[in-house]
């Protein structure tokens, strides 16, 4: 009987608009934040005729002044232990899917392999999960006679991905990219879950920012070297997640492959004694670094190291 019944309000995905823009000035950052803030509020601050409110999103909501003139909510991140299971399907809900969606004229073991191959790999708390909506779509598809399609760009695309990764410093871009041809390989990095794009804006060459943001919009995977326990950073190894998201990063490995191509422009200006061509390409990179003056000495080195090396 739902008379009298309070609803559950459900705001789904609330911060994919600024997946489709380009980084906001302040301004305009702001003034969409207010009208957020305002909206959830009036939504879940001063109504009463709901029971439960559910938000979900990339950013963490806490840190986006959103709902400061909320009652402190629950926060499930990806390092959350008691609620991975819900972000997507275990394998033993993909197991049951299969034995009620596919014939029994096929080989489900096939299926669960090929599937496990395409769409698993994402890691919420201590669970290794599936993507969901990938599954459904395959398995509503019905051609379980043809490998599993790849369904992440035309759900996700890659405008964000692109943006993010192509003004990245390049020894960030050349990290990726070896992720991205070699499954086996993970790098040791800090991850901080409450990333969120402004980060990115104000420090684009923040190593930290870029890799928690891929992690938290699915385009990396993290695993803890040790248990989260809800601090600010936690040292994880980072690695791609699935097969479905390797094209994702087709754009950058063609950029670094294209920039190893054509040499070291600064390098070479230097073997010819050209100090006019040196002077633009070391300004250049530096442009392109958004260098910071909070940089430490052992930062500039490696970017100096990457320079000589690319």
């Amino acid at each position: 009987n739902l008379v009298n019944k309070k609803p559950i309000i459900l705001i789904d995905e609330y911060d994919s608009f600024l997946q489709d823009m380009d980084p906001l000035p302040v301004k305009e950052y702001n003034s969409i934040s207010r009208a957020l803030a305002n909206f959830m509020t009036i939504t879940l601050k001063t109504n009463e005729n709901y029971s439960l409110g559910i938000v979900t999103g990339i950013l963490t909501l806490s840190q986006t002044g959103m709902i400061s003139g909320l009652n402190t909510p629950v926060i499930h991140n990806v390092f959350d232990m008691k609620s991975g299971e819900f972000f997507g399907y275990t394998e033993k809900e993909v197991e049951k899917l299969i034995n009620l969606y596919v014939p029994e004229h096929v080989d489900k073991k096939r299926i669960l392999a090929d599937l496990k191959s395409m769409y698993d790999g994402y890691i919420f708390g201590d669970i290794e999960i599936y993507n969901p909506r990938s599954v459904n779509m395959y398995l509503a598809n019905g051609m379980f006679d043809e490998p599993p399609g790849e369904y992440w760009e035309r759900m996700r695309g890659n405008m964000f991905l692109n943006n993010l990764l192509l003004n990245s410093p390049e020894s960030v871009q050349n990290e990726i990219a070896a992720l991205a041809l070699d499954h086996g390989k993970s790098e040791r990095v800090s991850i901080d879950p409450a990333t969120i794009y402004q980060d990115l804006h104000y420090n684009p060459s923040s190593r930290t920012s870029l890799y928690s943001c891929l992690v938290v919009t699915g385009y990396l995977k993290a695993r803890p070297v040790s248990k989260y326990n809800n601090q600010t950073t936690v040292i994880c190894d980072v690695s791609l997640p699935s097969k479905e998201v390797e094209h994702a990063y087709e754009e950058l490995i063609r950029t670094v492959r294209s920039r190893k191509t054509k040499g070291n422009r600064f390098v070479d200006s230097l073997l010819r004694l050209d100090s006019k061509g040196a002077t633009e390409a070391f300004n250049e990179r530096l442009k392109g670094l958004s260098t910071r003056d909070s940089w430490d000495h052992d930062r500039c080195k490696i970017n100096l190291m990457d320079f000589f090396r690319n």
